[in-house]
C-alpha cells in the first residue's frame, strides 16, 4: 500500500484525483480489460451492457461515508459505492475495486465495493453551487453541492419516520430535501418556512425505492449546522403581499413564489385543512391550511397566509397560517336554484361550468350513500339528474343525524370545482367533478324519508333467521373443525414423512452413482491387472503400459471416491443460489485461478438430481482446466435456453485436441465419466478446444416439471 502526502492545496486536489486515476486506469485496465474503469461508462452504458459487465476499478477522493458505503469524486463524475466491510476515510484517495449489478427497481447501476487501496490523501474541494437546471441534469448527483431557496414546509417522511422532509423551492421548483429526526430538527425546520436559505448537503438522483420519479433529493446531517439562512421569514407571516389576479403570469412562476396573504370571508371549509375564500372583486380562492391550524367556520372573515399555487383556473394558497379577521357586513348570497346536469354541461362547453366555482347553489336529490369517518363530519352522495353529486357537511357534522339513505333531501352548499393535475398534453387541467359543501345544519332539508319496508330492515330480518340457522348448525360447525384440526395434524405428520424420505432417497442416489463408478473402474482395473500379469514375461513393455493404465484409474476412483464422500457431507446443495452452490462445490479444486460466475437461473427451478449433475460437471471441468489446462481465468456461465439448462464453461488455458484426448482405455473417465453422468438425465456435452486457445466446455440438460413438493420430475 502507497501513502501520499500531500500539502493542503484545494486547488490542486481534483488535478491529483485525475493523475492518480490515469495511472490505476492503466492498471485497472491491465488487471481486466473488461472492468469499468471511468464513471463515465456508467452514464453512456445501457442496462444490457451493463448487467454483463462484473467488475469495476475506480480511482478518485473519498468525499464522505457512511454506514452504506462511500462517494467517491472520480476525475470525470461522481458515483456511490456500497460496502459494510471496507472502511475508507474522508479524504483518501482510493483505487476501489468490486462487482456490479442492476437496481432492484430500475435499471440503475449498483457497485458494491470489495476492496480499496489507499493511494494518497488529497483536500475535498469546495462543495459548488447549483440551480435547479443543473440539478434535473444531473451535474450534481453524488456529489456535495450547496442550493439557494426558500422552505415552504417541514413535516415528518410518510414511509420512514425516523426522517424530516423538508420542502425547498428551487427556481419555481420544488426540491425535496431530507435529514435525520433529532432533537428539534423538526420546530427548527418549520421556523424557516419561508425564509431564504442555502442548504449544504448531498444530492442523489432519486429519492430511493419504487419511486422513480421523484427527481433529485437532497440529504443534509444537521439543520443548524448544514442550513445558512440568507434572509429570516417576516415576524408577521400576515404581512405578506396581498394575493391578487395575476395577469400574463405562467403557472411556474407562480409555484415559485414566496408566501402571500389574503384577506376574505370564508365561503365554505371542509375535511379539517380546505375552505374557500373570497377577496376581492369575485375572485375565489382556495386554502389548504398548514398542520396545526384550526378550520374556521363558514361567513367568517379571516387573514390566511400561504405559498401560492395555481390550477390554472385561479391562484391559490397552500400550507397556509390562518387568523379570524374583522370584515364589513355583507348580504347573504342568495342561492341559485341549480341541476346537477346544468353544472356538469355548459350551454357552449358541454363541459364542467366554472363560473359556478364558490357559488351558493341548491340542488334535490336522492340520497344513494352516507360517508361518516371518526372524527370527521361526514359526506354523502347525491343522485340528481342521474349524476352522483357529493355533499360534504363541512363544519356542521350534526346536519347529517337524521338523513338515511332513501331519503330524498335539497342540499343548500357552495358549489366546489375540482380539477386534475396539470399536464404538458392539455392547455388547461380538466375539471373531474364538483362538490357541494353545506355551511350550517339547516343547509340540508329532507324532502321525503325512504318507505319503512326499506333494505336495512329486509336485511336485519334476514340477519335473525340467518341467526336461527346458524344456532341449529353450530355443532356440525365443531364437528368440522375438529376434523380440519385432526386433517392438519396427519397432514403435518404425513409431510414430515415425504421430507424425510425425499433426503433418503438423495443419499441413496449419491451412494448408488459411487458404487456404480467404482465398480466400472474396479472391474477395468482388473482387467488392466491381469492383462499386464500375462504379459510380464512375453512383452514387458506392454505389461508396463497395462499397469500405468491401472494406476489412472485407481488415481480416478480415489479422486471420485474423495468427492463423492465430500458431497455426502456438503451443503452445496442447500445454498439458496447457483452461485453460492457452485462457489462452494469448487471449495476442493480452487487455487489462485480467478474465476467469475454468472448464473441467471434461480435454484429452486431446478431439482437436486439435476443440480448435483450440473455442480458435478462443473467441479470436473474446473479441475481439469486448472490441472491440465494451467489455466488462469475461468467463466462459469448458466442461463435458460427454453425448456433446457445451458451450462458454459470456459478458460484461457493452453488447451488440446478433443480428437486425440485420452479416454477410458487410458485410464480418464473426467469427460467420458461427465457425458455418463448428463447422460442419464437427458443431458448433451460437447466441447470446443484447440492447442493455446482455451478451452469452452457446454452443458445442456432438459428441464421438467415441477411437482407439488417443489421436486422436478425428468
Amino acid at each position: 500500500m502507497v501513502y501520499l502526502y500531500i500539502m493542503p492545496d484545494r486547488h490542486k486536489a481534483l488535478a491529483l484525483v485525475a493523475a492518480l486515476a490515469a495511472f490505476a486506469k492503466g492498471l485497472c485496465m491491465s488487471a481486466s480489460a473488461e472492468a469499468i474503469t471511468a464513471v463515465a461508462q456508467l452514464r453512456d452504458m445501457s442496462a444490457e451492457a451493463y448487467a454483463a459487465t462484473n467488475a469495476f476499478c475506480l480511482t478518485g477522493l473519498v468525499a464522505t461515508t457512511d454506514r452504506k458505503g462511500a462517494l467517491l469524486y472520480a476525475a470525470d463524475g461522481s458515483c456511490h459505492l456500497w460496502s459494510t466491510n471496507v472502511v475508507l476515510q474522508t479524504g483518501d484517495v482510493v483505487r476501489a475495486t468490486g462487482y456490479t449489478e442492476l437496481d432492484f427497481f430500475a435499471d440503475d447501476p449498483i457497485l458494491h465495493m470489495t476492496n480499496a487501496a489507499v493511494l494518497g490523501r488529497a483536500p475535498l474541494p469546495e462543495p459548488p453551487l447549483l440551480g435547479i437546471g443543473d440539478l434535473l441534469s444531473g451535474l450534481g448527483d453524488y456529489r456535495r453541492i450547496r442550493v439557494r431557496g426558500f422552505i415552504t414546509d417541514a413535516f415528518t417522511d410518510d414511509i420512514d419516520d425516523s426522517y424530516v422532509i423538508a420542502l425547498f423551492n428551487v427556481g419555481g421548483r420544488i426540491l425535496h430535501t431530507a435529514t435525520l429526526k433529532a432533537g428539534d430538527s423538526l420546530a427548527h425546520l418549520r421556523s424557516l418556512i419561508d425564509a431564504d436559505v442555502e442548504i449544504t448537503g448531498i444530492c442523489y438522483p432519486r429519492i430511493g425505492g419504487k419511486r422513480l420519479f421523484g427527481g433529485p433529493i437532497l440529504t443534509f446531517d444537521s439543520a443548524a449546522r448544514d442550513i445558512r439562512v440568507l434572509s429570516r421569514p417576516a415576524d408577521d407571516p400576515f404581512a405578506a403581499p396581498p394575493l391578487r389576479a395575476f395577469s400574463r403570469t405562467f403557472a411556474e412562476s407562480i409555484s415559485g413564489m414566496k408566501r402571500h396573504s389574503v384577506h376574505g370571508r370564508v365561503i365554505a371549509a371542509w375535511q379539517k385543512r380546505n375552505m374557500l375564500v373570497g377577496y376581492g372583486r369575485n375572485l375565489v380562492a382556495k386554502v389548504t391550511l398548514a398542520d396545526g391550524e384550526r378550520l374556521p367556520e363558514a361567513g367568517t372573515w379571516v387573514d390566511a397566509a400561504g405559498f401560492p399555487e395555481t390550477d390554472q383556473f385561479a391562484v391559490n394558497l397552500a400550507n397556509a397560517l390562518c387568523r379570524p379577521a374583522a370584515g364589513e357586513r355583507i348580504s347573504e348570497e342568495a342561492p341559485e336554484e341549480a341541476s346537477a346536469y346544468r353544472i356538469c354541461h355548459h350551454p357552449f362547453t358541454r363541459r364542467y361550468d366554472i363560473d359556478f366555482h364558490g357559488h351558493l347553489v341548491r340542488l334535490r336529490g336522492l340520497v344513494r350513500a352516507i360517508s361518516r369517518p371518526p372524527g370527521e363530519p361526514g359526506r354523502i352522495t347525491m343522485e340528481s339528474d342521474g349524476i352522483l353529486v357529493p355533499v360534504d357537511a363541512g363544519t356542521s357534522a350534526e346536519a347529517l343525524d337524521k338523513v338515511e339513505i332513501g331519503c330524498t333531501i335539497e342540499a343548500t352548499g357552495a358549489c366546489v370545482m375540482e380539477s386534475e393535475s396539470s399536464s404538458p398534453r392539455r392547455v388547461v387541467p380538466s375539471i373531474t367533478g364538483f362538490l357541494v359543501v353545506i355551511r350550517s345544519p339547516g343547509d340540508i332539508r329532507i324532502v321525503t324519508y325512504p318507505p319503512w319496508w326499506t333494505p336495512r330492515r329486509f336485511l336485519l330480518a334476514l340477519s335473525g333467521l340467518v341467526l336461527l340457522l346458524a344456532a341449529i348448525l353450530t355443532w356440525n360447525v365443531a364437528l368440522r373443525r375438529l376434523v380440519e384440526r385432526r386433517s392438519r395434524q396427519l397432514m403435518k405428520s404425513h409431510s414430515e414423512k415425504i421430507k424425510s424420505d425425499f433426503r433418503t432417497d438423495e443419499r441413496t442416489r449419491i451412494a448408488t452413482e459411487l458404487h456404480d463408478y467404482l465398480a466400472q473402474n474396479l472391474t477395468a482395473m482388473s482387467y488392466q491387472l491381469t492383462a499386464a500379469r500375462l504379459a510380464r514375461d512375453d512383452n514387458p513393455s506392454a505389461a508396463l503400459k497395462h499397469l500405468e493404465t491401472a494406476t489412472a484409474m485407481l488415481n480416478s476412483s480415489r479422486t471420485e471416491l474423495r468427492r463423492c464422500l465430500w458431497d455426502l457431507k456438503s451443503e452445496a446443495l442447500e445454498e439458496p443460489t447457483f452461485e453460492l452452490a457452485i462457489r462452494r462445490a469448487l471449495q476442493q479444486v480452487l487455487d489462485d485461478t480467478r474465476i467469475s460466475i454468472s448464473f441467471r437461473i434461480p435454484r429452486r427451478s431446478v431439482n437436486d438430481t439435476t443440480a448435483h449433475a450440473v455442480l458435478s460437471a462443473i467441479r470436473e471441468l474446473v479441475s481439469n482446466a486448472i490441472q491440465h489446462g494451467h489455466a488462469k481465468s475461468i467463466g462459469v456461465t448458466g442461463w435458460r435456453d427454453g425448456e433446457r439448462l445451458r451450462v458454459a464453461v470456459a478458460d484461457d488455458g493452453v488447451g488440446f485436441d478433443p480428437s486425440s484426448c485420452r479416454g477410458t482405455d487410458d485410464g480418464h473417465f473426467g469427460l467420458d465419466g461427465i457425458r455418463g453422468r448428463l447422460g442419464r438425465i437427458g443431458g448433451e456435452f460437447s466441447v470446443a478446444s484447440s492447442p493455446g486457445r482455451g478451452t469452452t466446455a457446454e452443458i445442456s440438460i432438459p428441464l421438467g416439471k415441477t411437482t407439488a413438493l417443489g421436486r422436478k420430475k425428468q
